[in-house]
């Protein structure tokens, strides 16, 4: 192979900036450091701008753009075509090009960050190469007829470096401290922005838990998710794509989540969709009847005794969803006011719901210990 070939496959127009904002990030704080020191109001404008632009991608890009998860404000959808381009992650075009294409062709030749390609590939190699699964722009003719979008795409590289360098260097300079605005605010944000993003890619598609689904890499990593608001939960959202949530747990670190809640009340995000928790249930217990396989064969009649519990709670799930998309249509034709059948709807549900919970804690607590079922036998 000629030595010029790695060179000829080189993204030219993207490496020239990402490696280049590397040194500047890294050699600019340095002398930053040693020769003025940190300012806290220069600190703060990093935070801010690092929070703008994590929700800018995760809220926008991702859970908006990519996968219409809900319908969001023309004022929040301008505000994501800016902080989106302000973190120099390319178009929203590109971008959510890219990212159904990695769902469509999980783990596959096509996947653009193909995991089994190596974790250098999917952190970052295959932003910096010509690689046929990265290039073009497909699967986005939704987004193509929306204006705004295509202006930010047309328009990219003004927006990026208008709001991603020049914004927090103006800032800086009205706080007295340019060189932080630029440098911290500036490089630093965007390159350490680049490392929590890239890390969904590589890091929760090797290490992390699968409560979901093992039909492909993903995996649930609570480090990835608190380095990007939230878009750690990948196994979940591999598994419902659809769903606004990627943390979809109380305890669940997911700030993004958290945020678009609060939106629906002011009025900037509306139709919030959400995977019916019956359906969740259901594939978690597939995962976790699969984990439990090996050691349920010490066990034979509690396996059996547990599969059909198991068929019997997959059923009580189905009917539990039943009632749910029975009471979301009969409140949507009724708009609020009373009805009889809305109001005993809403009772079965709820006691479906407590008796769907109980029987589901009764068979995980069985599936952990099946020498009880085995005893009870006795």
């Amino acid at each position: 192979m000629p030595k010029v070939s790695l060179w000829k496959n080189i993204c030219w127009p993207i490496a020239s900036f990402i490696i280049p904002a590397h040194f500047v990030a890294a050699i600019g704080t340095y002398y930053y450091a040693t020769l003025h020191g940190f300012q806290l109001s220069t600190v703060i404008l990093a935070v801010v701008f690092l929070f703008l632009t994590t929700f800018g991608i995760s809220g926008g890009y991702h859970r908006l753009f990519a996968h219409a998860t809900y319908e969001a404000h023309p004022i929040l959808k301008i505000f994501y075509l800016i902080f989106g381009a302000a973190s120099f992650e390319a178009s929203a075009l590109k971008w959510a090009s890219d990212h159904r294409r990695h769902h469509a062709y999980i783990d596959e030749d096509q996947d653009p960050y193909n995991i089994k390609r190596g974790f250098w590939w999917a952190h970052m190699g295959w932003i910096l190469t010509k690689d046929p699964s990265s290039q073009g722009i497909v699967k986005v003719g939704d987004l193509e007829r929306d204006p705004w979008i295509r202006f930010q795409h047309n328009y990219y590289g003004f927006v990026a470096f208008a709001f991603g360098l020049f914004l927090p260097w103006g800032i800086g300079w009205l706080l007295g401290d340019p060189w932080g605005g630029l440098i911290i605010a500036g490089f630093l944000r965007i390159v350490f922005f680049y490392h929590a993003t890239f890390s969904i890619n590589s890091v929760a598609h090797i290490w992390g838990r699968q409560p979901y689904s093992d039909d492909d890499s993903s995996r649930d990593s609570w480090f990835t998710a608190f380095i990007t608001m939230g878009e750690g939960f990948h196994n979940f959202h591999h598994t419902f794509a659809a769903d606004y949530r990627n943390g979809v747990n109380l305890w669940e670190y997911d700030p993004t989540k958290w945020v678009l809640n609060g939106f629906t009340v002011v009025g900037l995000a509306k139709n919030l969709l959400r995977t019916p928790e019956p359906v969740i249930l259901k594939a978690k217990m597939r995962m976790q009847a699969k984990r439990h396989e090996e050691a349920l064969l010490a066990h034979p009649h509690a396996a059996e005794k547990l599969r059909i519990a198991r068929e019997k709670l997959e059923r009580m799930l189905d009917t539990w969803n039943a009632i749910k998309a029975e009471w979301a249509e009969e409140r949507e034709k009724l708009k609020g006011r009373s009805g009889e059948l809305l109001a005993k709807l809403r009772h079965d549900m709820a006691e479906h719901k407590a008796r769907c919970r109980e029987a589901y804690a009764a068979w995980v607590m069985h599936l952990q210990n099946p020498h009880l079922l085995t005893a009870d036998a006795k």
